[in-house]
């Protein structure tokens, strides 16, 4: 369930991407890693 407050300030007008944080940083590089071996899977290379 997504956060009403957050869905909105991501909704603002003036709302841009920017720097990951020190502490999303490890998160994101995991979910890359995940994606890379899914698609890998996927097309049936390792």
């Amino acid at each position: 369930m997504a956060n009403p407050a957050r869905t909105i300030a991501v909704q603002a007008p003036l709302a841009k991407p920017g720097h990951l944080s020190h502490l999303e940083r490890p998160n994101y590089d995991f979910a890359r890693y995940v994606a890379s071996k899914v698609v890998a899977a996927k097309l049936g290379t390792h």
